[in-house]
């Protein structure tokens, strides 16, 4: 394995990187969007259930949680867009073999394919630089390539679910202890309006609680599931062509159904990240 290689440039491949690139860039950030506005939506149903203009604050509420909803229908058909092109580019730079220029045009002539603009401006952004394979073509390079993809995604996903853990118990604190508020007053709504207006405000408090825990379970189990794909392709023992084939086709299922994890996440980690994983790839690939 020597510390550089020369691949040939792959110019449909690179297309579809970049595709792939900025489609994941733009999911990242609909997600974002659409969390800001849930939290937006669970400020305005806490001020209408603690005494503010409950009649607005309600409807707003739930306009910010119809936009959010939006927001997510969009990222999951980003996504699929997304793990489409990851999985053709990544393919052609195993086998150093160009994508063919008739399944280039069918996923070019997608309608999320002007995303790939936004990965113009991102570091390490073609398909070499971005993966940076030191194993020689073929299947060791497969191997190497989905050992990588699934040691970020895992760790970051681990990552991510311990602080949406942490964040599902500060809000079941501050929710037990609001509804303990409310069940011990003595008052009472005077009208039927304040009435409903509370349960609504209750219902979008609850919804945004119960998305929160299925979230951070979400990543996980799939954190757990993708690092036991890791240690299989990165084992002593190497493994047999058909097993990292199964592998690589796991990964590619298993993050299909995990989440968008948010930019600043991976930038808590990166300089770590990539130490670790130099260090394993060093220990584990062949030579």
């Amino acid at each position: 394995m020597s510390d550089r290689l020369t691949i040939p440039r792959l110019p449909n491949a690179e297309d579809l990187h970049f595709a792939f690139r900025g489609a994941a860039e733009a999911s990242k950030s609909i997600t974002v969007g659409a969390q800001l506005l849930e939290f937006l939506a669970v400020l305005a149903a806490v001020c209408a259930i603690w005494g503010a203009d409950g009649r607005w604050l309600a409807f707003i509420a739930f306009a910010l949680l119809g936009a959010a909803t939006l927001g997510r229908l969009v990222v999951r058909r980003l996504r699929s867009y997304t793990h489409e092109c990851r999985r053709t580019s990544i393919r052609a730079l195993a086998i150093e073999a160009d994508v063919d220029p008739l399944a280039h045009s069918e996923i070019m002539s997608s309608p999320w394919a002007f995303t790939v603009r936004l990965a113009r401006r991102l570091p390490a952004s073609s398909l070499v630089e971005y993966y940076t394979p030191l194993c020689p073509k073929g299947l060791q390079r497969l191997r190497e390539l989905y050992a990588q993809s699934s040691f970020w995604t895992s760790r970051l996903l681990r990552l991510y679910g311990m602080l949406l853990w942490a964040l599902v118990v500060i809000c079941l604190i501050a929710t037990i202890g609001g509804l303990y508020c409310l069940a011990s007053t003595s008052a009472h709504a005077e009208h039927t309006r304040e009435a409903v207006v509370i349960v609504l405000s209750s219902v979008v408090l609850g919804h945004s609680l119960i998305r929160l825990i299925d979230a951070a379970d979400a990543a996980t189990l799939v954190a757990s599931r993708v690092t036991d794909i890791a240690q299989g392709l990165l084992a002593d023992r190497v493994p047999s062509a058909k097993r990292i084939n199964e592998l690589a086709h796991q990964y590619d299922i298993e993050v299909c159904c995990s989440l968008d994890v948010p930019k600043w996440v991976y930038l808590l980690r990166r300089q770590s990240l990539n130490a670790q994983w130099a260090d394993r790839r060093r220990a584990c690939l062949p030579t």
